[in-house]
């Protein structure tokens, strides 16, 4: 996948991620998911992971001009500073509000994301076809997601 090509997913990404990130909560996650079989994880830190494991995979590809380490340990630090940016940004909203475990979730997704890129990595040796593939499979989970949480918002 060509640099402009990632950087445009990229851009369409993060306005998904901010748009998810910011706007009024409508109760909508509980519905979608109403049988949440792991007590001890709280579904709106799920979906935090969810959301965030892309960033890491746009951030790499988008650092392409530099060693794999460093550009790897970039990716998951952009991706952090960007989760604690939108924790931020909800801090000063008044139908939001700034918490660590978020940022943790956060944390986690981009995590889950690097491990699985890294086998992904190991195994097809980075064929640019498969990189294709794999951003359009999660572009077009997060465009489903988006569209599934408005579908299932409730009205006032």
């Amino acid at each position: 996948m060509g640099k402009k090509t990632n950087t445009i997913l990229f851009i369409i990404y993060m306005a998904c991620l901010l748009y998810l990130l910011t706007k009024r909560p409508s109760g909508s996650i509980s519905k979608l998911f109403l049988y949440w079989p792991f007590e001890n994880i709280p579904v709106d830190k799920f979906v935090h992971a969810c959301l965030f494991v892309p960033m890491p995979i746009f951030l790499y590809n988008m650092l392409n001009n530099t060693s794999k380490l460093p550009r790897l340990l970039l990716s998951i630090l952009f991706g952090v500073a960007i989760a604690v940016l939108t924790e931020v940004i909800q801090q000063f909203l008044p139908y939001r509000s700034f918490e660590v475990a978020d940022i943790l979730a956060d944390s986690v997704g981009m995590c889950i994301s690097v491990s699985i890129w890294g086998l992904i990595h190991i195994i097809f040796l980075e064929t640019s076809k498969m990189k294709r593939f794999i951003s359009l499979i999660i572009m077009g989970i997060i465009c489903s997601s988006a569209n599934a949480q408005d579908r299932f918002s409730l009205t006032s």
